[in-house]
């Protein structure tokens, strides 16, 4: 399921943004995510978001 969201993401940041993530770029993007959300059409993710940062650190 996790390996799925994490494709799912580096297909809608390829959708939006030149170049691709590995999928190890986009593991750690995740665990430095404070908060994300994902909007479904059935069984498709059809919008990803993410709130990142250091959590004033």
């Amino acid at each position: 399921m996790i390996k799925g969201l994490f494709l799912s993401f580096i297909i809608k940041w390829e959708s939006v943004w030149e170049g691709a993530l590995t999928l190890e770029q986009t593991e750690l993007a995740m665990k430095h995510t404070l908060f994300r959300v994902s909007v479904w059409d059935g069984e498709k993710i059809v919008a990803m978001a993410r709130m990142n940062g250091d959590l004033g650190a």
